[in-house]
């Protein structure tokens, strides 16, 4: 189903006021304690969660795309009364968005679903996260990413060539000063690509690098507001060679907030922004 960015907000705004949402959820706090692979999953005592997946991929005739899939939770309530299988105990938004580079063309959509009867969900038992025909699946040490649009798809294969990378210090990436104003937050920032991508009616058998980022944390609205994403669209770079960097530069690289390589356009970090603005201005109003 696609919607607006904006009017999902809404909706998840009049659904946190009707019930007392934030004092259901736990805030990131200093150690945290990252166990692999239960992090891959959900992690409902937090409010607001991600898994972002973004990479670089080449066909055998040289032709480059990039690609974008991104799911997301929002917890509305935990409220132990609402036990239907229509009730919205959480709601799931995605989007999935394709480059071609060499026609410099960009294909994009979106969509938002309440769990429903398996309809979106992220489940440990299921090794999968996924939102209608969009999923990622943990099999044998590799994820399989899947999505289908109308005139575009990918069907992927991703094998971590390390070990995942924890943001932050002490199990927290701090977003603002103050108690909870921070994320659990770790990044897979060398996954080996291989598989099928469909542009324009036309299959392509690629091969690439891709990063995954996964985020989860709980903000009231002053907190939303507070947000400040560091760096500039394009800050960074997924180096050729697997290259460790250590220090004060490798945190600041790899906690920017943008992390579409430079060749990808990155359409859908705004659309975050938005949802997180107007759900902040509508919050603190």
């Amino acid at each position: 189903m696609r919607t607006s960015w904006k009017s999902f907000a809404a909706v998840v705004v009049a659904a946190q006021f009707a019930f007392p949402a934030f004092a259901q959820f736990k805030t990131a706090l200093p150690g945290y304690h990252y166990e692999f692979p239960r992090d891959f999953f959900n992690h409902a005592d937090f409010q607001t969660e991600w898994w972002y997946y973004t990479g670089n991929l080449e066909a055998a005739d040289g032709r480059k795309f990039g690609f974008e899939l991104t799911f997301f939770r929002s917890g509305i309530t935990r409220d132990p009364s609402k036990t239907s299988t229509w009730d919205v105990r959480d709601l799931y938004f995605a989007h999935f968005a394709v480059s071609d580079l060499d026609r410099k063309a960009f294909f994009y959509t979106e969509r938002s679903n309440r769990a429903g009867p398996g309809i979106a969900g992220a489940d440990q038992s299921q090794q999968k996260v996924w939102n209608g025909n969009w999923s990622v699946v943990w099999t044998g040490g590799e994820q399989q990413l899947a999505a289908l649009a109308d005139g575009f798809s990918v069907d992927l294969s991703l094998q971590s060539q390390k070990p995942p990378i924890i943001q932050g210090e002490n199990g927290v990436s701090q977003k603002s000063s103050g108690t909870g104003r921070a994320s659990h937050y770790f990044s897979q920032t060398r996954l080996r690509a291989s598989g099928s991508l469909e542009v324009a009616s036309k299959k392509y058998e690629v091969t690439g690098l891709a990063w995954m980022d996964h985020e989860f944390f709980t903000h009231c609205g002053q907190r939303i507001l507070n947000y400040r994403p560091r760096g500039k669209p394009g800050a960074v770079r997924q180096l050729t060679r697997p290259t460790r960097l250590r220090g004060t530069f490798a945190c600041r690289l790899l906690a920017s907030r943008l992390r579409l390589r430079r060749s990808f356009r990155h359409r859908s970090s705004r659309a975050i922004r938005n949802f997180f603005q107007v759900t902040g201005r509508a919050l603190s109003s």
